[in-house]
């Protein structure tokens, strides 16, 4: 069998990371927005497009503070840009590390299924003189009769089936 998965990450790093990044999202909870789809409708933002036009304004409104009113301070947008680079440095890094674990997850489900596929045929040939297996094998056919033959009614090259043929 060709497995993808040819090291595990061990259990014990597994839990750990999963403790880090746990206490993470707890260091965050003070700083963190909940936002309905209802307040984010309609919201303005720095949406991709804007954020050049946000950057150029604030280095002019740096360069002419005099021009602003009394109350508005141009180191406020400068900061917040700031702060906003930070989130998203943060933000890609955890896209990253994200993908890097979908792609691990996926092919840990590819190998479970080739294990599935072939301990499925092997008993599926080994229960015609074993009784207490074909015993055993009656909840998988109820398994199939219930969930596996759904894709072959929807697709029917899902199990190499010929397709109708009108005529």
């Amino acid at each position: 069998m060709n497995k993808m998965i040819q090291q595990r990450i061990a259990d014990a790093a597994l839990t750990s990371y999963k403790n880090s990044v746990d206490g993470f999202r707890q260091t965050l909870l003070p700083f963190a927005i909940s936002l309905t789809a209802a307040d984010k409708m309609g919201m303005r933002t720095m949406a991709e497009g804007r954020e050049g036009y946000v950057r150029l304004l604030s280095r002019i409104a740096l360069a002419h503070p005099d021009c602003l009113s009394r109350n508005d301070d141009p180191q406020q947008l400068a900061d917040a840009l700031d702060y906003d680079q930070h989130l998203e440095d943060l933000r890609q890094s955890l896209m990253a590390l994200s993908e890097q674990i979908t792609n691990i997850q996926i092919a840990n489900s590819k190998d479970i299924m080739t294990y599935t596929d072939n301990y499925a045929a092997s008993l599926q040939v080994g229960r015609t003189g074993n009784s207490s297996l074909d015993t055993a094998m009656h909840e998988i056919d109820d398994w199939n009769k219930r969930y596996g033959g759904r894709k072959a009614a929807i697709d029917p090259a899902a199990n190499n089936a010929a397709p109708a043929n009108p005529q």
